[in-house]
């Protein structure tokens, strides 16, 4: 992809990235996603799909550091509960089913999740874990 403008070329580059990893074409996906891993505008967004990419390849080791490293810098956002799940199912997967190697990872993800109270139906309000 080259286009005459640095942006648009990135717009490009991360929305084919997009199409191949929702098509399941992960071998396409990753180098894209990859050089955009530092991009400002989708640098956030693109270790999601890094690390999920790098689980459902049974690269238990790479997803599970890449979750965790996106955890340590980017704590409580829309992105937390997923890259907590994918530690833990990285986990799971390198200690071949061990559940408490991968319960551990997951629990230690507990500090990232956030909490928010959501009002029940004439019962005050509840926590829930998002």
């Amino acid at each position: 992809v080259q286009m005459c403008s640095q942006e648009l070329e990135s717009d490009a580059r991360y929305y084919k990235a997009y199409i191949d990893y929702t098509y399941n074409r992960y071998e396409e996906a990753m180098p894209a996603l990859q050089t955009l891993a530092t991009h400002s505008k989708y640098g956030h967004q693109v270790p999601y799909y890094i690390a999920d990419i790098q689980l459902q390849q049974k690269n238990y080791a790479e997803a599970k550091q890449t979750a965790l490293k996106y955890l340590n810098e980017h704590s409580k956002d829309e992105y937390t509960n997923e890259m907590t799940r994918i530690a833990g199912e990285a986990a799971y997967g390198q200690a071949e089913g061990d559940a408490k190697a991968a319960w551990k990872v997951w629990q230690s993800g507990a500090d990232y999740r956030h909490e928010k109270s959501i009002p029940l139906p004439s019962q005050g309000t509840c926590s829930v874990w998002l």
